[in-house]
Order: C-alpha cells, then sequence, then structure tokens
C-alpha cells in the first residue's frame, strides 16, 4: 500500500459529521461496472455539472490474507459518507472519500476512495482505488491495512434504457432493458449476507434475461458450482420486481449454502428491497 493511499485511510479512521442535507437536485444517473465488474452508479447535477453521488462497491485484499468488502453511497452534499468533488476542463473530475466502519470490540475500518474519470455526454470513463486500514483508533500501529487496486470503469446514461439506484444495504443497481422495455437483458446488483458459522459475503451479482409481463418480472431460481476443494456451492434466488422505462423496483432473497468440503456453512441476505430509475 502506497504511503499516499495509507494516509487517505487513515482519515477516515476519526469519526466525522455528516454534512447537512439539502433539496435534492436534478440528476443526470451513469450505470455502469468496473473491470473487476462491480457495478458502479454515477450520478451528476443537471445545473452545474458536478458529480454529486457515486454508489459503489468493491472487495479489498488484505496484508493478512483475510479480504474486506465495502459498498455505500458517496454523496457531495448531505448523506452519511462525503465525497469531495473537484471538476476541471474537458468534463474531467476527481473525487475523493473517507468512510469509517465499527467492527465491534472497539475496532474501527477506515477507508479512503479515489475515484478519477471524465464525463463526455453519454457515458463516463474512468478509474477507482481505495485503501482501508483496521484497527484500534488510538493504536500507533495497524492491526490490517487492505487494498483495492486501482480498476478500470465505464458508465453510460441511456434513458429509458438503462436505470440505475441502489439496495436497502446500500450497494449499486444497474438494469438494461431491451430496446422495447420488455425484457430486462441484465440486472447487475450488490448484496451481503451473514453467515453461520459466523462470517460475511459480499457479491456483485448479474442476473440475466426476465421478461416483463403486465409491468412485473422474477423468478425464483438456483444454480450450483463446485469449488477447487470440492465444496458444492448452492445459490437459492427469489426475485421479485416491477419495471418500466422511467423506474424500477423489488425484492431480492438469496441463500448461498456450502455443502461437503471442509468449510460448510449457509449465508442469507433475508429480504433485500431495491429501486432504481
Amino acid at each position: 500500500m502506497s504511503r499516499r493511499h495509507l494516509a487517505l485511510a487513515a482519515l477516515a479512521a476519526t469519526a466525522f459529521a455528516a454534512v447537512p442535507s439539502t433539496a435534492s437536485a436534478a440528476l443526470r444517473s451513469y450505470g455502469g461496472e468496473t473491470k473487476d465488474e462491480q457495478p458502479i452508479v454515477l450520478s451528476f447535477n443537471t445545473r452545474t455539472g458536478k458529480l454529486d453521488r457515486v454508489v459503489v462497491m468493491f472487495s479489498s485484499t488484505c496484508k493478512s490474507g483475510k479480504g474486506y468488502s465495502f459498498g455505500t453511497r458517496l454523496t457531495r452534499v448531505g448523506g452519511r459518507v462525503p465525497l469531495e468533488v473537484k471538476m476541471r476542463r474537458g468534463g474531467r473530475f476527481t473525487a475523493t472519500s473517507a468512510a469509517a466502519e465499527e467492527l465491534g470490540e472497539g475496532r474501527v475500518a477506515g477507508t479512503g476512495v479515489i475515484l478519477r474519470g471524465r464525463v463526455r455526454g453519454r457515458s463516463v470513463t474512468g478509474t477507482i482505488e481505495a485503501a482501508t486500514v483496521i484497527g484500534l483508533p488510538d493504536s500507533e500501529e495497524p492491526e490490517d491495512t487492505c487494498t483495492y487496486s486501482r480498476k478500470s470503469f465505464s458508465a453510460i446514461n441511456a434513458r429509458g434504457r438503462v436505470l440505475t439506484g441502489e439496495t436497502s444495504q446500500g450497494l449499486p443497481v444497474v438494469m438494461q432493458l431491451d430496446a422495447r422495455a420488455r425484457n430486462v437483458r441484465v440486472l447487475d446488483i450488490g448484496w451481503n449476507a451473514g453467515c453461520e458459522p459466523p462470517g460475511f459475503i459480499q457479491i456483485p451479482d448479474e442476473l440475466l434475461r426476465f421478461r416483463i409481463r403486465g409491468g412485473q418480472f422474477g423468478d425464483d431460481f438456483d444454480y450450483t458450482t463446485r469449488l477447487d476443494d470440492g465444496t458444492e456451492r448452492v445459490f437459492t434466488y427469489q426475485l421479485k420486481g416491477r419495471a418500466s422505462r422511467r423506474r424500477a423496483s423489488g425484492t431480492l432473497d438469496v441463500v448461498m449454502e456450502d455443502k461437503g468440503g471442509s468449510a460448510p456453512g449457509t449465508c442469507r441476505t433475508g429480504p433485500v428491497t431495491w429501486r432504481a430509475s
């Protein structure tokens, strides 16, 4: 982890106050994904042209060999996690954010995020990177440090075909409709789940091809994959939603069960609501 990243992450390890909220501005939203297939939503103020909100998720690799998952909405004005934005000529921008999460037993995870990009009409391209410091707030040395190395991303604004939003877990949603809005081509949606034995997972999921009938879509389905150690991993989904060219909403409930391997267990999201427009 570079010294620059470490310093940015350390800023997040202290408590901060939310910026007072103001009236909602008209936003133009872009939906897409990072190079490692994490969904991302960026929203720009139509009056000022500034980047106002970003909904992100990613999983970092830690020096300890463990992982750290991050996902939330970053907001320039109002909201729980502030976003600092610098706009430059030609639609270029740099955005930084710092977030703190309590992990229990007095430990804190401080995460610094940097986005760099350029908006050109109906498309945005750029990079995202992050660093996390884990430990006690008054400790001189961190317990662990984690890095999400720089990844490129691309996102588009396609009115009537690409809808963007977030889940009740604060993770991004990007929905692509076909040209006649009769089918959901792709639903990119993030979700996380608590596990038994105790644990936590976060998944950037891609759900494909759902027919819209009477404004509604969805299905109950499952699929199975086999891991290298012989574990049989079974995902069971319940997806229900409504969709039109202007907006969509619904619920997602996922159970992930590992069978027959060295570490059997079950992870459950519970009902997760989501909205997009």
